[in-house]
Parts: structure tokens; C-alpha cells; sequence
């Protein structure tokens, strides 16, 4: 899809989603609204989409009436993605936010900052919950240089289901391919490198 087909997946003068593409992006201020005629995102089913990713997402509001958390619940039986490298806190933030949302078996996977899951305080109340609430089964440590060179800051991919207590966690150091000693705009981390995990998850 070109970025001038972009603008034909909703007729913005009737309010109508063309519901044929494989793909949406979209700001969560475009598809809601005070008035019912711009809450676009209700056109979809909550089954519609297979995976959603939330850029950003340390940036939505955790007010029970804001918007962003209404059309994360809307969809809330789909796969999540959040994407922050932001300083711990938020992180921290966005964590218990999605516990929150997640219905019974649904899962989650996300893009945190190395160490969110240690430390004291509400650090290890947030740990605990995550740990009898939910199964993390899996935690994939990220090279240097993934998110290059929008930040440098080292990260983690957590993987959990939602409703059953977690029995153990399968760590792995995710590598470098051959040859290579960092990431960047020009050679960035490609899908292929991800056979190992696929193939374990798959296993």
C-alpha cells in the first residue's frame, strides 16, 4: 500500500472504514472521538485484527475514560505489542497497564528496557503480580543497537498469557548474525534472525 492509499482506507466523509487492507496505521486520535460518528475503531470486530503494535505507548492516558485505553479494550482478545525504550518509570506504567487490559488467556508481547523487572519497592510488587497473574514464559534480551538510532538504551522482549501463574521462563541471549558487531539504519535486525525462537516456540 502507497502513502497516497492510505487515506482510502477510511471515507472521511461518510465515517466508513474500508475493511479489504491487511494492514492499518493510525493515531487513536483518528479513529475516536466525543461524538459516537468518530469512534471508527467500532467498525471493526474485536477479532478483526491478528496483532496490534502501540507505538509509543507510554504516552496513552490510564484515565477509565480515556480513549486510548477504550480502544485497547475493544480489542482486547488480540495479540498486543507495546513498543517503549523510555525511562524505566513508564515502563513500569505500561506494564500494569497491560495486565489491566488483558482478558483471561489473552496475550501479550512487549519491548522494554533492560532491568524493568528488577529492583525494590513497586518494582517488585509489580514482579510479583506479573509472575502469579500471568505465565512469562519467555524473555528475549536484544542485541545493542536494535533501536538504533532512535535510542541506544538495552531491551528486553517479554512474552506472557494472561490467567494462569508463571511455572518457568525460558531466557535467551538473542545474537549478533555472523560477522556483524552492532545494529544500525542501514543493516537493522532482520525477521530471519528470529528462527531460533520460532523454532523453540514452535517445538
Amino acid at each position: 500500500m502507497t502513502l497516497e492509499q492510505l487515506d482510502l482506507a477510511v471515507n472521511k466523509s461518510a465515517k466508513q472504514v474500508n475493511q479489504s487492507h491487511q494492514i492499518y496505521l493510525s493515531l487513536y486520535q483518528a479513529v475516536s472521538g466525543t461524538e459516537e460518528k468518530r469512534n471508527i475503531y467500532k467498525q471493526f470486530s474485536p477479532e478483526f485484527f491478528g496483532l496490534i503494535v502501540i507505538d509509543e505507548c507510554h504516552r496513552g492516558s490510564t484515565d477509565e475514560d480515556s480513549a486510548w485505553l477504550e480502544i485497547l479494550r475493544h480489542f482486547r482478545s488480540v495479540t498486543h505489542v507495546g513498543l517503549t525504550a523510555t525511562p524505566k518509570e513508564t515502563a513500569d506504567l505500561f506494564l500494569v497497564l497491560i495486565q489491566h487490559i488483558l482478558k483471561v488467556n489473552g496475550r501479550a508481547a512487549i519491548v522494554l528496557p533492560d532491568g524493568t523487572l528488577f529492583g525494590e519497592g513497586v518494582k517488585t510488587r509489580i514482579n510479583k503480580q506479573l509472575l502469579t497473574e500471568c505465565n512469562l514464559h519467555t524473555i528475549a534480551h536484544l542485541p545493542n543497537g536494535v533501536f538504533a538510532s532512535y535510542t541506544g538504551i538495552k531491551t528486553n522482549l517479554l512474552f506472557f498469557t494472561k490467567g494462569q501463574p508463571t511455572q518457568s521462563i525460558w531466557y535467551y541471549e538473542h545474537p549478533y548474525p555472523a560477522g556483524a558487531r552492532s545494529y544500525n539504519k542501514t543493516k537493522p535486525i532482520r525477521i530471519k534472525e528470529f528462527d531460533t525462537e520460532k523454532a523453540w516456540w514452535g517445538s
